[in-house]
């Protein structure tokens, strides 16, 4: 199985479009060195001078998000413009990362090196955001709980430097401990209301609910 069996999987149900972006033109795609791919609205942007490995596994990943949600995993769509986005960007990306990853190697032997590359240079980032003194709104703080949440139950041998960074701030404690308890229940084969109840538990440890996303 390869990329295109992905596709022509995905296919069946809905007409896939990729797009390759020009570096000059990232910033309005909301790509960065940390997240050179994203799919919105059923499209699927790629930074275009990505090397072709890494832009094949960029490419599948996202590909990975809609092949996800196409099983029945929940998706919350941010907007890209309130901090509320960025909570729901981290937890669409904590709900389903790590079925990702293993759908994509063992289904499809398709690598997610290049994915785990980054998300683990994420943790420097984050430390360093949690660092700089600066404040943040609570959405904020929540999402990069959601961020070290993933990156814990993705790459197991960093949980142990992120469970020291996220004692820099109550609120990413509070996110990543409620993120353990609740989202580790998470089943790829879950009815959407059960999905729904587990979600809703979390986002009420943090004080939210699920109309928060809608």
């Amino acid at each position: 199985m390869s990329i295109s069996d992905l596709k022509k999987e995905l296919n069946q149900s809905k007409q896939i479009e990729v797009i390759y972006v020009e570096k000059s033109k990232a910033k309005e795609n909301w790509l960065t060195e940390e997240s050179p791919a994203n799919v919105r609205d059923g499209k699927i942007y790629v930074l275009d001078d990505l090397p072709d490995e890494n832009k094949l596994q960029a490419e599948a990943h996202e590909l990975g998000h809609l092949y996800v949600e196409q099983l029945g995993v929940l998706k919350f769509d941010p907007e890209y413009g309130e901090p509320i986005d960025y909570l729901k960007l981290e937890l669409n990306n904590a709900l389903s990362h790590r079925f990702i990853i293993d759908i994509l190697n063992e289904k499809f032997n398709i690598s997610s090196d290049y994915h785990l590359h980054l998300r683990r240079k994420g943790i420097d980032n984050t430390k360093e955001i949690l660092q700089d003194n600066d404040e943040y709104e609570k959405e904020i703080l929540f999402g990069l709980g959601l961020k070290l949440f993933d990156i814990s139950i993705t790459i197991p041998d960093t949980e142990e430097e992120i469970e020291k960074i996220i004692h820099f701030n109550k609120d990413v404690s509070l996110a990543y401990e409620a993120a353990k308890t609740y989202l580790m229940q998470m089943k790829l084969d879950m009815p959407s209301e059960e999905q729904r109840q587990i979600i809703g538990n979390f986002l009420e440890k943090l004080g939210l609910s699920l109309e928060h996303l809608s």
